[in-house]
């Protein structure tokens, strides 16, 4: 395989070891595209479960969080 056939589009090639998949050769444009929407999805989780549990009257408010773990203002 060369370079110009890694840089067709479509999907990435897989390289195979034993005829098992092994390694998925990826651009390193599409790679960082793919990481930002894993982490934006998993902040948007996030974010609706802390929705979800206050609707829901759990958690306390920052004070009372704050004084539970002995932090103090300096």
């Amino acid at each position: 395989m060369n370079v110009i056939h890694l840089r067709k589009p479509g999907r990435p090639p897989v390289l195979t070891v034993d005829g098992k998949p092994a390694l998925v050769v990826m651009d390193a444009g599409v790679w960082q595209e793919t990481q930002d929407s894993i982490e934006y999805a998993q902040s948007v989780s996030a974010i609706r479960k802390g929705l979800l549990q206050a609707q829901a009257g759990k958690g306390m408010d920052a004070e009372a969080f704050f004084e539970s773990t002995g932090f103090q203002e300096a």
